[in-house]
């Protein structure tokens, strides 16, 4: 409903407020075995830089779609937009889902049997975690 009040289909820019509201219903959408274009149209406007502005409700599109991709088992794609995603927001000078995204990472890593990425990516959840006083999502 909320989206209804500010987007059209056919909108080529969007806000980061409709970004967040799009990646949500994306994540709720997904189910095991579905794809996940909803997710890939989201993240083709961000790549593209089609936003009025860099928010950071926008960082939570990564963490979501890593998050859903993990779920149903595709850890590698999981791996590549988790760290994608920390990309981004060292990009943007932010720690926003920083510490979410580096437990991702580490989650997957572990599923991807990498004991020594998911060990470094655990370090550095516990130690933003820490830092910046933050509670993580553990799954």
């Amino acid at each position: 409903m909320a989206l209804d009040y500010t987007f059209t289909p056919r909108q080529q820019v969007l806000t980061p407020t409709e970004i967040l509201i799009l990646s949500s219903i994306s994540f709720i959408k997904s189910t095991p075995h579905t794809n996940q274009t909803d997710f890939e149209h989201v993240l083709a406007i961000v790549n593209a830089g089609r936003f009025t502005h860099y928010d950071e409700n926008i960082n939570i599109l990564f963490y979501l779609y890593s998050l859903a991709l993990y779920q149903d088992h595709h850890f590698q794609k999981a791996f590549a937009i988790a760290n994608q995603g920390i990309d981004w927001l060292s990009n943007h000078d932010s720690h926003y889902m920083l510490a979410d995204l580096f437990l991702l990472v580490a989650k997957t890593a572990t599923a991807l049997n990498d004991p020594q990425a998911a060990t470094a990516a655990s370090l550095k959840s516990d130690t933003l975690a820490e830092i910046f006083n933050q509670s993580r999502y553990h799954f």
